[in-house]
């Protein structure tokens, strides 16, 4: 009885155990998600900062395309950039005409379906 006991107790710590290796590598890539997200919008803010706002040399500096106004840079699940296996979307929303001019970057998991980071960065462009 003592035996059967002691293996029922060794099989629940093992599944505990399991759970939270488990737990740990799904914590870490989210971390590394998140980690990578941040690093991105960090360069679409200096780009847009760099090129005052101009969607063409944002376009080539991100290896985004335009849509409606605003530039989406898409990635895989290693964070390259991706034509298909889209997993990772950055959406740099511009608004130039006001002072300071503006741009929204969002960071989102396609797969997930949730928000990975938000900045939003402002820079006088000056008078034309």
């Amino acid at each position: 009885m003592e035996l059967i006991i002691a293996i029922a107790f060794f099989a629940v710590s093992s599944a505990i155990c399991v759970q939270l290796f488990a737990m740990a590598h799904t914590l870490s890539t989210r971390s590394v998600s998140i980690q990578m997200a941040v690093m991105n919008a960090q360069s679409a803010a200096e780009s847009f900062k760099s090129t005052g706002g101009d969607i063409d040399s944002m376009m080539y500096v991100l290896q985004a395309f335009s849509l409606h106004g605003s530039l989406m840079a898409v990635f895989d699940e290693n964070w390259n950039s991706a034509s298909e296996d889209i997993r990772f979307i950055m959406i740099v929303e511009m608004d130039t005409s006001s002072v300071p001019a503006t741009a929204t970057i969002t960071v989102t998991d396609s797969m997930l379906g949730e928000e990975l980071y938000s900045l939003t960065v402002k820079r006088y462009l000056g008078v034309n």
